[in-house]
């Protein structure tokens, strides 16, 4: 139950503000992502996730989901997962074809973390088992970016971004494929200034 009123308590907030903002939305967009990750804990592995963005008010909102899963072919049982939920509020530099974006903002992480070792394993591909711990706490994403916008639509990104916690904080370089309202149409004139 508590994993899912933390979650819904986050959006609605979100919500809230979105429709009672009195200006127009300026640029939004749906961020698919995924790469990998390493946290302090020497774990590492898949990551992939959905970012929903806003331009409002000189500023970038956005909420965010990832998934990390540890990558485990013979190793320790069971594997470790994590999820994050965040909220984030930055800017981004470049109107045309470059952009640099940064952002920092609030996330629950939570997931399951490997404990005291249960048996040892035997041979190669015998992997060693271990209780497992459920957790949850609060984070401190941050985010820096890089995009390509070839079309007003469209952009291709490097995103680097960090969530600090004080359970297990991870590191995650990741691609994005944004989809939206990303940009003006860009004159010829424009273009020969950039």
């Amino acid at each position: 139950m508590k994993k899912f009123v933390i979650p819904i308590f986050v959006i609605s907030i979100f919500s809230i503000h979105l429709a009672y903002s009195q200006d127009e939305i300026e640029r939004f967009a749906i961020n698919p992502k995924m790469g990998m990750y390493n946290s302090l804990n020497k774990s590492d592995g898949f990551a992939y996730g959905i970012e929903i963005g806003i331009k409002q008010n000189e500023l970038l909102y956005s909420l965010d989901y990832y998934r990390l899963d540890e990558f485990t072919l013979f190793g320790p049982n069971p594997s470790e997962n994590y999820n994050q939920l965040g909220i984030m509020i930055g800017d981004y530099i470049g109107e045309q074809y470059w952009r640099l974006h940064y952002q920092t903002g609030l996330s629950l992480f939570w997931g399951t973390k490997r404990t005291n070792l249960i048996s040892g394993g035997s041979g190669w591909f015998g992997g060693s088992t271990y209780d497992t711990e459920n957790f949850y706490t609060i984070g401190l994403p941050v985010k820096l970016g890089f995009k390509f916008v070839p079309f007003r639509f469209m952009a291709i990104g490097i995103d680097l971004q960090a969530n600090v916690n004080l359970r297990n904080s991870v590191i995650m370089p990741l691609i994005s494929l944004e989809f939206g309202n990303l940009r003006n149409r860009i004159s010829k004139k424009q273009q020969h200034n950039e």
